[in-house]
């Protein structure tokens, strides 16, 4: 059996699996910490899904998907500060400053952790600006067969940078898809993301 759970900082998922494993005691189970969330762990499973179907051993998936980790880069935009501090990640002093001078946070999945890579401050449509400058960037490094546009509850958002990651021609196949609880949890209604997978050096 193989799990891919959800980044080890941000969910207790990793560890209950452990502890289900620990208690078989059995060598066919396979415990993959994917460090990222959303579209970024999805990523990795459908990688394990392509090397299971050519008939990769057990070890081989795991061995497979653990050097892709690393590659997979993820960044989003919240749209209000109120569910980074409810999280504990803002003080109340500065998510109220934060909405106040209507600042949206460019945030990063780093070694698993949530990291606020730049403060924006503006419009939803200028944070919008940002994220696809961040994705652009790293054209010549992005593994052009899929990118993901993750969402927390607004697809309008989504499908607008979703069409302009097509026009830029960044990618094959280009997916948008509602996020997942943990992930919405931290960052609220409004944000939006976009994940995608480097090249192997």
């Amino acid at each position: 059996a193989l799990f891919i759970g959800i980044s080890s900082e941000l969910s207790g998922t990793i560890s209950s699996a452990l502890l289900a494993a620990n208690e078989l005691n059995s060598e066919q189970i396979s415990i993959i910490d994917s460090r990222n969330v959303t579209l970024g762990l999805g990523l990795l499973v459908l990688h394990a899904c392509d090397l299971i179907e050519k008939g990769s051993s057990l070890r081989e998936v795991t061995e497979g998907i653990k050097k892709l980790i690393p590659l997979v880069k993820i960044s989003f935009v919240v749209d209000t500060l109120d569910f980074l501090y409810k999280g504990g990640r803002l003080s109340r002093t500065q998510a109220l400053i934060g909405n106040i001078l209507n600042i949206r946070p460019r945030i990063e999945i780093i070694d698993g952790k949530l990291v606020v890579a730049e403060k924006i401050r503006g419009t939803k449509a200028k944070a919008q600006s940002h994220l696809l400058s961040w994705a652009t960037q790293d054209q010549s490094s992005i593994d052009q067969r899929w990118i993901g546009v993750p969402h927390c509850y607004d697809l309008k958002e989504a499908e607008i940078i979703a069409e302009h990651l097509r026009q830029m021609k960044l990618a094959d196949e280009i997916v948008t898809s509602q996020a997942g609880a943990i992930i919405s949890s931290h960052c609220g209604p409004g944000a939006f993301c976009i994940v995608y997978l480097r090249k192997p050096e």
